[in-house]
């Protein structure tokens, strides 16, 4: 299977899975644009999530995320007040990770109380 056919298979899967845990439709940008800086995912009802889908062939290690992440980080700049986050996994693995910079931790929780009907102490 050739790179970009691996890729909008696992941008899928990311689709369904993220779908699931947001309560909301996560669709690939695939369908919309293929130019770069652009998400690889979105999320109409939360347009304020930048998403970047990666997929291994190898066990990701630290390094790769750090890639990862900044590539969305550069992509998300383009648009203000989007927060960039990133969805990966590698070929042998069932779990699908989700990586958010620790210092945007609090303003994520933020923008996805509303959702879920969380309210901060």
């Amino acid at each position: 299977m050739d790179s970009k056919a691996k890729g909008k298979r696992f941008e899928l899967e990311c689709c369904q899975v993220l779908s699931e845990v947001l309560g909301t439709p996560v669709e690939r940008t695939g369908q919309y644009s293929a130019k770069g800086g652009t998400a690889d995912l979105r999320v109409p009802a939360m347009p304020w999530m930048h998403w970047e889908a990666k997929k291994r062939g190898q066990p990701i290690v630290p390094a790769d995320l750090s890639g990862f992440y900044a590539q969305a980080v550069r992509d998300a700049a383009s648009l203000p007040s989007t927060l960039p986050l990133v969805a990966c996994r590698w070929d042998r693995s069932e779990y699908l990770m989700v990586c958010v910079w620790a210092l945007d931790l609090p303003r994520l929780v933020d923008l996805l109380a509303p959702s879920r009907g969380w309210v901060r102490p």
